[in-house]
């Protein structure tokens, strides 16, 4: 079901599914293919036992699932990110407002100098002055508007794809197992990170969930 899904988080690549006999059943879990095929000179092993990612992932989505169903709009705002990431967006907002204000103050200006270069209130070489540097700032604007409004769509876009993934994580109302449907609806790659021993002796592993539509959020 994971076919396709898991990554290693340094190379990139698939990590492959394998199995090993022992006295007391079958040992199920992944490594990395590059090192499986190359060895230790192109990647780590990056091993996972497939039982514990897979309660890892079930654990996940029951998590966002839980919160959910507790509260839609509460997990909405949470994703969005009202906070920081909001602030910054709102920055974006004002910013374009400003921008298509000047631009327009600008325009303004240009019809009021044509005016006034043919009643003969401005020399010809103050018109040309000012005249070049109007259009300078018009062309400045134009990039800047662009770019802002890029920002401003991708505000909107990203909030979209949040509320299409919620509408997603709902069919699977508290998931009891996974299947691969649910892995492939809700998510787009699992990366895998070498296991850490600590100082205590005990293993750490990271592992990275990206979420269909959204990205990583845990």
């Amino acid at each position: 079901m994971f076919a396709g899904l898991i990554k290693c988080a340094d190379c990139g690549l698939a990590l492959k599914y394998a199995t090993v006999k022992k006295k007391n059943g079958v040992r199920r879990y992944f490594n990395c293919s590059t090192y499986s095929q190359y060895g230790k000179e192109s990647c780590s092993i990056h091993y996972i036992n497939y039982d514990n990612l897979y309660n890892y992932v079930l654990s996940r989505l029951q998590h966002w699932s839980k919160l959910c169903e507790a509260d839609e709009q509460e997990m909405l705002k949470y994703l969005i990110k009202d906070g920081e990431k909001n602030s910054a967006d709102s920055y974006a907002e004002r910013e374009l407002k400003k921008a298509q204000k000047r631009l327009k103050e600008l325009d303004g200006l240009l019809a009021k100098l044509y005016e006034d270069r043919l009643s003969e209130k401005i020399t010809e070489r103050n018109f040309d002055s000012l005249c070049a540097k109007f259009q300078t700032e018009q062309e400045q604007l134009d990039v800047r508007i662009s770019e802002l409004t890029a920002e401003v769509n991708a505000k909107a876009d990203r909030q979209q794809n949040i509320r299409n993934w919620v509408e997603t994580i709902k069919k699977y109302s508290d998931p009891k197992e996974l299947t691969a449907e649910m892995l492939n609806a809700l998510i787009e790659r699992i990366a895998v990170h070498e296991a850490e021993t600590l100082e205590n002796g005990e293993k750490r592993q990271k592992v990275d969930i990206y979420y269909r539509f959204i990205g990583k959020i845990d």
